[in-house]
């Protein structure tokens, strides 16, 4: 009897692939492929659900968003001039009082060199152009005092503080003396090449001014003023070059 229970469990064992041995000593007999992925220690992980890859995407963006708003909230690294726009100095106001003091002083001592350049001059030419000076002046100081009066500023005469101004003084003011004690036949050149040069500092003047001017009238008055200053430099240039040819 118990022979054949044996032999029947044996039957039943052939018949579901699992042997007795597998019952009594857990031996796996499963086929080599589906046991050997396993014993080789496959780490592959299991393909995620479509739930839970939703979920992750999700943490992925938001993960992306907490970058960027760290980005955005950390302050600029300005350090490196290539990647960063440069940053443009605000407008320095101009002091009404100091622009209409030095464009009078100036005013004025073009008019005092165009009457000794209309008196000893050699020249006809020379003359010509030093009462042309004369007259210009005269009118845009005119001008100037209009505008100074109607923006309630009283007209000085410019007095420097500066180093750089103090010098630029000092030299017109031995210019003058020096074109007061000159012959006529070297006054010329001198004259002529003073007017160069002073209406060259002018000219570099009133353009820092017109670029500083946020008074409409200021600036308009600037511009207006800036054409003359060109064409004396101009015509001072072409009479030097015209007498020296000559010479």
């Amino acid at each position: 009897m118990v022979r054949k229970f044996s032999a029947l469990l044996a039957v039943l064992a052939l018949g579901t692939g699992v042997s007795y041995a597998d019952q009594e000593g857990k031996v796996d007999e499963r086929p080599s492929k589906e046991r050997g992925t396993l014993e080789q220690g496959d780490t592959t992980e299991p393909t995620a659900k479509p739930s839970e890859q939703k979920n992750d995407t999700a943490n992925q963006n938001n993960d992306s968003t907490n970058k960027n708003d760290a980005t955005d909230n950390h302050p600029r690294d300005t350090s490196n001039p290539g990647t960063q726009a440069t940053a443009i100095p605000a407008k320095v106001a101009l002091d009404l009082p100091e622009l209409f003091a030095r464009l009078h002083t100036i005013n004025l001592y073009e008019i005092r060199l165009g009457i000794l350049a209309n008196k000893k001059a050699k020249n006809r030419d020379v003359r010509t152009f030093g009462r042309t000076l004369t007259k210009d002046h005269n009118k845009a100081d005119k001008e100037l005092t209009k505008l100074a009066k109607k923006m309630k500023v009283v007209v000085k005469n410019f007095e420097p503080r500066a180093e750089s101004d103090r010098d630029e003084a000092k030299a017109k003011g031995e210019l003058e003396t020096r074109l007061k004690g000159a012959r006529s036949g070297s006054f010329d050149n001198m004259y002529l090449t003073g007017m160069i040069s002073g209406h060259t500092e002018a000219i570099a003047l009133i353009n820092s001014f017109i670029e500083r001017a946020t008074d409409a009238a200021v600036r308009d008055f600037l511009e207006k003023m800036l054409p003359s200053f060109k064409k004396h430099r101009a015509d001072a240039q072409s009479l030097l070059d015209k007498i020296k040819a000559a010479s």
